[in-house]
């Protein structure tokens, strides 16, 4: 990772294409610690210290940041996240990232994965199963009735 950082710590972003190799790297290295079937990526010193299940959900959330704005030029990340989102919000997969109750975390994740619907609806959202779309709707919904903290949370969630 250490090469990466020098990498973004050099680059100026004044220029799109350099702001897409940033990006296109910052993802490549996190890819390799993707683990689809969980929903997750792989255990890492970085991990913010909230519950393993919403970690695995704020892996996820913080690389479609990237991910959706480059979409264009690495469409198949953006489908890799896709499958883990569907993954996450189903309450009877394994990698199900939890329910989201008041003062959790999880809901200020969900802003991320909003975008991707917004900005790539046919790519992220309708190309998931029926019942990954009802998952995905259904647990995004859940921030519309939860108590959240009179802070910075108001700025990614619907509450």
């Amino acid at each position: 990772m250490y090469a990466f950082n020098q990498f973004a710590a050099d680059a100026t972003f004044t220029h799109r294409d350099e702001t897409v190799s940033v990006l296109a790297a910052l993802i490549g290295q996190h890819m390799k610690a993707f683990l689809p079937e969980q929903a997750a990526l792989a255990d890492s010193p970085n991990r913010a210290h909230f519950d393993d299940r919403a970690q695995n959900l704020e892996g996820i959330a913080r690389l479609l940041w990237a991910a959706v704005p480059l979409a264009s030029e690495k469409p198949e990340v953006l489908s890799t996240l896709r499958d883990a989102v569907e993954n996450g919000v189903n309450p009877a997969h394994p990698a199900y990232w939890g329910d989201v109750t008041d003062y959790n975390q999880r809901c200020v994740e969900m802003s991320a994965i909003a975008l991707a619907i917004v900005d790539h609806e046919a790519v992220f959202f309708r190309a998931m199963s029926e019942e990954g779309q009802a998952n995905t709707v259904r647990w995004l919904q859940a921030a519309s009735y939860i108590q959240i903290p009179n802070n910075n949370w108001h700025f990614a969630t619907s509450a």
